[in-house]
């Protein structure tokens, strides 16, 4: 068996689901599918419907679409602002041939500092430091060496995993007193800094993204401002979760986005009545990652699992 032996198990499963709507809300976007796969199906449907047709705009998010294939289908309609960001994954090989030329390219989010200065010498590429400020390759050491920069305070806080709040607390002169009403946006936040910390104005909206709020955190505070659909899509709520506490305001439609939403809650799931709900809910289906279902897989199949899939951020494409 191969990989595509899994793409074609999962197509399956979603397919048996949904139908048809597949083709439409965001399975062109999804990882665990390739170029190859999707000519694959096209000459499998073409057959069926005639009118059916590649979706270019969705297969320009999908991390395994590489500047050769772009290349080779210049006259197809690519969503080009997209591109900017998978071209990104091979940025050597993007310059060394002189598509820089022709396309545009951003490096901010996932390449070293030292590349993409290097990058900037040599191939006259423009920083934008607004966005490099939420690449996690970006530590205090680098920003405070680097303070005449155009960075991004709020990215800062909000993305970038290496601003604790020690290091905003010690260092206001440069975050500013503001930064405090974003701090709840930051990762690093734990329940113990919110308890240690009652001069500031915590937003629990905000933290109900946060990695370290457990359910019993929420729980034993049920009065604060918890938002239940972002708590829906929060990787420590599982769907015996939603179940045991099925009193609670959940969004099923969010939990499909949620990282611990696998193959068994796609069989045990009912679609909203409403269309529009309905429609989110498929996409959000068709676009997830299914880390866990693709690694049991592999194993029980005996297939070379790819660990360097680019996992896909759906809020960030939800607009598909």
């Amino acid at each position: 068996m191969s990989f595509e032996d899994w793409s074609e198990y999962l197509f399956n499963k979603i397919y048996n689901k949904i139908g048809d709507d597949i083709f439409d809300l965001g399975i062109y976007a999804n990882k665990n599918f390739t170029w190859i796969f999707f000519q694959k199906k096209y000459k499998e449907y073409i057959n069926k419907n005639p009118h059916y047709k590649l979706d270019f705009q969705q297969l320009s998010y999908n991390p395994n679409i590489t500047i050769d294939i772009v290349n080779q289908n210049h006259y197809e309609y690519w969503n080009k602002d997209v591109l900017k960001f998978n071209f990104s994954k091979n940025a050597n090989y993007f310059f060394q041939n002189h598509f820089h030329k022709k396309y545009e390219i951003i490096l901010e989010l996932d390449e070293t500092y030292e590349n993409i200065k290097y990058y900037e010498k040599n191939y006259d590429y423009k920083i934008n430091y607004s966005l490099l400020s939420q690449n996690q390759n970006i530590t205090w050491e680098i920003i405070n060496k680097n303070r005449d920069k155009k960075w991004s305070i709020y990215n800062l806080i909000q993305y970038n995993k290496n601003i604790t709040l020690d290091i905003v607390l010690n260092n206001l002169d440069f975050f500013g007193e503001k930064s405090l009403q974003k701090i709840s946006l930051n990762p690093n936040i734990t329940w113990n800094d919110i308890v240690n910390h009652p001069e500031i104005k915590w937003n629990f909206y905000d933290l109900s993204s946060n990695p370290n709020i457990t359910i019993d955190i929420v729980l034993n505070h049920l009065e604060k401002g918890w938002s239940f659909p972002k708590l829906s899509c929060h990787s420590n709520i599982t769907f015996d979760i939603i179940k045991k506490y099925n009193h609670l305001n959940w969004c099923i439609n969010n939990y499909c986005r949620n990282p611990n939403f696998n193959l068994d809650d796609l069989e045990n799931i009912s679609f909203s009545e409403d269309s529009y709900h309905k429609k989110n809910m498929i996409k959000n289906i068709c676009l997830h990652n299914y880390d866990k279902d693709r690694e049991e897989y592999c194993k029980k199949n005996n297939i070379q699992n790819d660990y360097s899939l680019k996992n896909i951020n759906m809020f960030d494409i939800c607009y598909l």
